[in-house]
């Protein structure tokens, strides 16, 4: 059996309609789990430079260290841009930095914090493992964004 990802309870959904619809490629609504892939969207829409994109598209399969099971990992974004060289892919996957780094255990910090921080990172790993290696059996390349190289 198959699961996807875990979704955070603070996360307010929001609904993108691109005003470039011809350059997304995806086959469902754009739902955005955060201000920060909401306002991503945007910036592909009006890019210039971006050919096409797609949300939450395709599903990768993976095991989950922490339950030792296999869910899909829905990556944030594929997109396709010119650049100098040429047409390049890129699937994006935009996390705040604290959950692209190993948990940090601090005097203070509860017990069930730290377990929710070890079990979160050991499934981010996992998803970008298997993230890595689909894009590299394509020629593509996989970016973890963050609030440090978002929006400059």
């Amino acid at each position: 059996m198959s699961k996807t990802h875990i979704q955070n309870k603070k996360w307010k959904k929001n609904i993108y309609k691109p005003l470039n619809s011809s350059k997304y490629k995806g086959g469902c609504k754009i739902i955005t789990r955060s201000t920060w892939e909401y306002r991503f969207c945007r910036f592909l829409d009006l890019n210039e430079n971006v050919i096409s994109w797609i949300s939450e598209q395709p599903l990768i399969p993976y095991i989950n260290p922490n339950t030792n099971t296999q869910w899909n990992y829905h990556p944030d974004f594929v997109i396709k841009v010119k650049t100098i060289s040429g047409l390049k892919t890129q699937m994006i996957e935009i996390k705040p930095k604290k959950q692209t780094l190993p948990p940090v255990i601090t005097e203070g910090k509860r017990k069930s914090t730290i377990i929710k921080e070890q079990m979160m990172w050991n499934m981010n790993k996992a998803k970008w493992t298997a993230a890595k290696k689909y894009c590299q059996s394509r020629g593509w390349e996989f970016v973890v964004l963050t609030e440090d190289n978002l929006f400059g």
